[in-house]
């Protein structure tokens, strides 16, 4: 499957790899991966909530070591449901501003987990030629996974508003020291509500 780029900068595609189980179901032209060692670090990445938090992203999230939200998060109840599943790190997005959830929100956030570095906003040309392994981002509601440089750009689709064939989406992203183990679009269709 060719995904679509996700910001002003040039970008090839790379492939989004499933997981073993239901919700991470493969796009057509995928490959499976083997499962995650026991010792990943899993980073579970959702944006453009717009007010809702579907049950079944709730439920995917379960888990979790680590969530972001990349924007237009749209009710604070939303990033305190996350937070009972792991903690959280979230950007403004277009739709959100600053004071609105009880906690200082920024536009960019940059952040490091076991040795990986992210960078974290919400509209896509914002994150610039990006100067970490993997950033994120929103706003478009079509999930995508690409490549600039080094980098690799992580686009997990909208939760609650999808723009795309895959319906309603998030990543999972899954780490080992110092290294990306895999990336994968969830496919919250596949789990029901």
């Amino acid at each position: 499957m060719a995904v679509s780029p996700t910001s002003d900068a040039e970008v090839a595609p790379i492939p989004v790899a499933p997981t073993p189980d239901a919700a991470c179901a493969p796009l057509p032209g995928e490959q499976a991966v083997p499962a995650p060692r026991p010792d990943a670090f899993r980073v579970d990445v959702l944006s453009d909530t717009h007010g809702y938090l579907p049950p079944a992203a709730f439920r995917a999230c379960e888990g979790a070591d680590l969530i972001v939200h990349a924007g237009d998060i749209c009710g604070e109840e939303i990033l305190e449901r996350l937070e009972l599943q792991a903690p959280v790190i979230a950007v403004l997005g277009n739709n959100d501003w600053p004071g609105m959830y009880g906690r200082e929100l920024h536009a960019t956030e940059r952040f490091e987990r076991r040795g990986v570095t992210f960078k974290v906003t919400h509209i896509p040309s914002r994150l610039g030629a990006p100067d970490v392994r993997i950033a994120i981002c929103g706003h478009t509601h079509v999930p995508s996974v690409s490549s600039a440089g080094a980098c690799t750009v992580v686009n997990p689709g909208s939760v609650s508003r999808p723009r795309s064939s895959s319906g309603p989406t998030m990543a999972r992203i899954m780490l080992r020291d110092d290294f990306v183990e895999s990336i994968r679009i969830v496919l919250l269709d596949e789990l029901g509500d």
